[in-house]
């Protein structure tokens, strides 16, 4: 999960190095800023045409993501406990 400052230079940067690497990045992009909002904008762009290797999205969709994966965890070690 990236988010930061210098969306259209640091952020970009790790996020195409990340998937280089074989990584699946999730950007947060309300939780990112560049100087100029068209310099950020380019660079969600740009990010978003990585699919599926990065997913870009907003915090909401992150936190909500987050909290259907730790339900599911949940769910099942309590399967796991029946067993």
């Amino acid at each position: 999960v990236l988010c930061g400052v210098a969306s259209d230079v640091c952020v970009m940067a790790t996020a195409l190095e990340a998937i280089d690497d074989g990584a699946t990045v999730r950007v947060i992009a309300d939780a990112c800023s560049a100087q100029v909002d068209s310099g950020h904008a380019r660079a969600m762009t740009i990010l978003r045409g990585r699919k599926p290797q990065i997913t870009v999205w907003d915090t909401m969709s992150e936190l909500k993501y987050r909290s259907e994966s730790v339900a599911h965890t949940v769910e099942a070690a309590g399967q796991q406990d029946v067993k």
